[in-house]
């Protein structure tokens, strides 16, 4: 997010030019450029992909594409934004996970209300209707241990296979979405500094009731068990939600990738 001055971010042939309180999303494992005329200030959220409930697809269409941050959501964010690093900077640390967490939520609110406004425009609007509808579902429902392909189907009116081919088209499984955010939720809770409930009761809550399986799938995701992730402070607090989303601002000329 631009905090002062001027500076224009390029990726995918795409431009987006910033003015104080606009921002802009990036993927930094991609080639991008940041370019200023002069002194600026900036501040930047990161985070790995999978924190966020958003498709590869979606988040390529999002890039390097300007928000500004005049009105609505977008001028809520960049003001809860703009206050963040002060915030972490002085008494808010002990408060890091929560705003990671809360962060994040609110970039995925404007990222959502962003595709769902350029859904009237885009040839595939019923697609990117449904993928939007779908998700929302997908994300109220990620508790109950029985949500599956056959209820999801049904609740919006399509068939399984419709669905299913919707999803594959962007790159992905239905089966394999929910799982990536049941075992997104459960990272979440074992960042939590205040959360003292065992590892098998956290995965429970997200839907993953076989212990066994959940952590054959923890490991695989994250490269850890979920004991070994939490044991080693990945998991076990400030430190942890500090390794997953970092916050911070920097003042200097832009740095050219």
């Amino acid at each position: 997010m631009q905090l002062r001055g001027k500076s224009i971010v390029s990726q995918n042939h795409l431009e987006a030019a910033l003015e104080p309180g606009d921002f802009v999303l990036y993927d930094t494992a991609r080639p991008y450029q940041l370019t200023s005329s002069g002194q600026f200030q900036m501040q930047a959220v990161t985070s790995p992909r999978d924190a966020l409930p958003l498709s590869a697809a979606q988040l390529e269409r999002l890039a390097a594409r300007p928000i500004p941050a005049r009105q609505g959501l977008a001028a809520l964010v960049s003001n809860y934004l703009s206050g963040l690093t002060q915030q972490l900077g002085s008494d808010g640390r002990d408060c890091a996970p929560y705003l990671a967490d809360a962060t994040l939520d609110l970039l995925t609110a404007v990222f959502t209300q962003l595709l769902g406004g350029t859904a009237t425009q885009d040839p595939e609007a019923g697609k990117v209707d449904l993928m939007k509808r779908v998700y929302a579902y997908i994300e109220h429902r990620l508790s109950d241990p029985h949500l599956c392909v056959t209820e999801i189907a049904a609740a919006h009116y399509v068939s399984k296979r419709a669905l299913q081919r919707t999803f594959e088209n962007d790159g992905q499984t239905l089966t394999g979405w929910i799982r990536a955010r049941r075992l997104e939720r459960c990272r979440r809770d074992m960042a939590n500094p205040l959360a003292d409930q065992p590892i098998g009761a956290i995965a429970a809550r997200w839907g993953l009731s076989n212990p066994s399986q959940f952590s054959r799938l923890f490991k695989s995701k994250y490269g850890l068990t979920a004991r070994e992730y939490r044991a080693t402070g990945l998991g076990g607090g400030r430190a942890g939600v500090a390794k997953r989303v970092a916050i911070g601002a920097s003042t200097q000329p832009a740095p050219r990738r």
